[in-house]
């Protein structure tokens, strides 16, 4: 029986990220790859391979395709469809990887800005994904191999607008005079690092969290200053405007 899990992803199989950063899954053959991760956050699981986000933005897999992974760094969430992944990084961008991992959009992966979210999922023949960005709109992604089917149903969906962010504000000084200084946020219960931003002239800054976890915020000063911590900061409720 499995304990001390607090997460799980299914597919064919099903894989389980432990409290200790560690997995198991149901799948025998992946086994011993899967038990052998250290320092997972996330685990997804498509049709075929499974895939583990690790402490430090990298992914792990139980691919034999050939196809790296080691081409998504600082990663903050990962989604699997069938043989491929999609990763949104900490600075908003979309990164896939995998076997077959060519997709069409409305916008080109590479032009996606402000992602927050990505889901994925499959058919027999036709694997897709849908990136929600902060602003609560969703970019629907398809395989080129399968234009065709993604031109006659994901394309075709509008977009829907989602909570799914709010926004911190603040001002960072020094002896009360406005410095502009390097400002992260950090998951409370992890410690991860999640996403950063610089505050302008006037030490004025903006980040735009997820709901689904409490935060700290850090302000990184010049030299020969220390570090100014915030926090936790809890997301308000879903139904507020923000």
């Amino acid at each position: 029986m499995w304990t001390g899990i607090t997460q799980i992803a299914c597919g064919r199989y099903a894989i389980a990220l432990k409290s200790d950063g560690t997995c198991v899954t149901t799948y025998t053959n992946y086994q011993a790859v899967v038990e052998s991760w250290t320092d997972i956050v996330q685990v997804a699981q498509g049709a075929g391979f499974m895939y583990g986000l690790k402490s430090d933005g990298t992914v792990v897999t139980t691919s034999d395709t050939g196809t790296p992974v080691s081409t998504i760094a600082n990663a903050v969430m990962i989604a699997s469809s069938d043989r491929s992944v999609m990763a949104v990084t900490n600075d908003g961008k979309v990164v896939a990887a995998g076997y077959e991992a060519n997709f069409v959009s409305d916008v080109p992966l590479a032009d996606i800005t402000d992602a927050v979210f990505v889901a994925g999922g499959c058919d027999i023949n036709f694997a897709h994904y849908l990136v929600v960005k902060a602003d609560g709109t969703t970019v629907p992604i398809g395989q080129t191999r399968y234009a065709s089917q993604y031109n006659d149903t994901v394309g075709v969906w509008p977009a829907v607008q989602l909570g799914v962010t709010y926004n911190i504000s603040g001002i960072t000084s020094i002896d009360g005079t406005p410095t502009p200084m390097t400002v992260r946020a950090y998951e409370e219960t992890t410690g991860r690092f999640q996403i950063e931003t610089q505050s302008d002239v006037n030490g004025q800054y903006t980040l735009r969290l997820p709901r689904w976890y409490n935060g700290y915020i850090m302000a990184i000063p010049p030299a020969g200053h220390r570090p100014m911590a915030h926090g936790p900061i809890t997301p308000p409720p879903e139904d507020t405007q923000v």
